[in-house]
Parts: structure tokens; C-alpha cells; sequence
């Protein structure tokens, strides 16, 4: 659902006035790009971003390195931040948020890797000729779970 709601915005003229105005607001004053700042953050609620990292292992001083996190860009207004991360063919999850919000955000990260199995069985197992709705998927994870 997410991705169909990205896929709608990224091909409406809003992203394109939204892309053209953040340029113009990089080339302006320091404190102009503070209040433009603060302005947008206070219109959202959340920072979520997906990004496919190296497949291929990297090494740091001779040393391969295991894992790669990164933090989604945060502001003070912005409750949750969450950042998904491929590298060598693991998924790393990460979670910031306000502890007014998620006073536990440990539980929360706890239960990622159940939820991405049940992705992983949806993408695995469905009928990949036809297009899995919202519903669809709620309806085939439940059956996958009675049985």
C-alpha cells in the first residue's frame, strides 16, 4: 500500500513543485532554509526510507565489515524515524523515535523480523500473475497463520 501511495505522488505534479521548490530553497539563505525546515517537519509525523546497500562485502582498515546502519534524517518535530538497509543479503532495520511516542522502541524492533518473514511469505507464495491488495494480503497471512 505504501509503495502503490509513493508511486501515485512521484507521478502527480506535487512531487514535481515539491522537487522545485526544495531546490530553490537550497540556494537560499541559511536562515530561510531553517524556517523552511521547521515548516515541513511540522506537516509530518514520520521519516521512513529503504536503501539497498552493497551486496558485495566491504572492508574497513583491512577489516570486513559485518553490518551497515544508517539513521533516517530527523528534526525535533518528527516523532518516528525508520530506516531499512540491504547489505550481503541481510536487511538491517533501524528505529528512532520520540520516547513520548515509543517509550520502548526495542519492543517495537523485536518484532520486525516476524513481520518481515510474513512479507517474505506473501512475496514467496502468492500468485506473483496477480496484483495482492491490502485486504488479499491480510486474508492470506491470516490463513497462513490458522493453519
Amino acid at each position: 500500500h505504501v509503495a502503490e501511495c509513493m508511486n501515485q505522488l512521484k507521478s502527480s505534479r506535487q512531487a514535481i513543485v515539491a522537487y522545485g521548490l526544495l531546490a530553490a530553497l537550497g540556494m537560499a539563505p541559511a536562515a530561510v532554509q531553517e524556517i523552511a525546515l521547521e515548516l515541513f517537519s511540522r506537516k509530518a509525523t514520520a521519516v521512513a526510507t529503504n536503501v539497498p546497500g552493497p551486496q558485495q562485502p566491504l572492508y574497513l582498515a583491512g577489516g570486513k565489515i559485518k553490518e551497515m546502519m544508517f539513521w533516517v534524517p530527523q528534526t525535533g518535530s518528527i516523532g518516528i524515524g525508520l530506516s531499512i538497509l540491504s547489505y550481503r543479503g541481510q536487511v538491517h532495520f533501524g528505529l528512532i523515535s520520540d520516547a513520548r511516542l515509543i517509550p520502548d522502541p526495542d519492543n517495537v524492533i523485536r518484532r520486525f523480523g516476524a513481520e518481515f518473514d510474513k512479507l517474505l511469505y506473501l512475496a514467496m507464495m502468492g500468485n506473483w500473475d496477480e496484483r495482492l491488495d491490502a485486504e488479499a494480503a491480510a486474508a492470506l497471512l491470516e490463513d497462513a497463520t490458522e493453519a
